[in-house]
């Protein structure tokens, strides 16, 4: 799904998980579903990273449903887009 997909490019931008330091199955759970904290926005000290994929990723790993991208192929579009450099 989607939110996988964030995950994915998550790790691949900042080389990490989005969900550090959470020690059970459960906190983890709990940390995804819980929609009063904030969503994980990929940075790296002292790195640029592009505001456009920042945003592509947020998008993806939104805590709302509703809020990310409507499929797989939207997002692989916005990522195309980002790529070749149409956003």
């Amino acid at each position: 799904d989607v939110y996988s997909l964030g995950v994915i490019l998550y790790r691949i931008i900042t080389g990490e998980s989005p969900y550090q330091n959470k020690s059970s199955a459960r906190m983890l759970l709990r940390e995804i579903s819980d929609r009063n904290t904030a969503n994980p926005t990929p940075s790296v000290p002292g790195v640029n990273i592009p505001p456009d994929l920042v945003a592509i990723c947020d998008k993806a790993l939104n805590k709302s449903a509703e809020q990310r991208f409507e499929n797989a192929r939207v997002m692989g579009d916005e990522l195309a887009a980002f790529l070749d450099g149409r956003q």
